[in-house]
């Protein structure tokens, strides 16, 4: 129920939008990749391109809202 989504650079957006906020990425929230990944997986099926990628930027520590946390989380 609580996913944040972010996209730093659309596909009709030149390189250099994703260039002049990069620097500024950083985590936040909870690391709820499910939901994220879904969705993007969603958007890319509706693009007509023959290639397809998805970036995932996450800063790795596996928490949740759950308190399913720590090396297993």
């Amino acid at each position: 129920h609580n996913c944040d989504y972010q996209v730093y650079k659309a596909f009709h957006r030149p390189w250099q939008d994703f260039y002049s906020v990069s620097d500024k990425i950083a985590p936040m929230g909870y690391t709820r990749l499910g939901p994220a990944i879904r969705y993007s997986t969603e958007i890319l099926k509706s693009l007509k391109s023959r290639r397809k990628i998805l970036v995932l930027l996450t800063d790795g520590k596996p928490t949740d809202l759950d308190h399913y946390e720590g090396q297993h989380g």
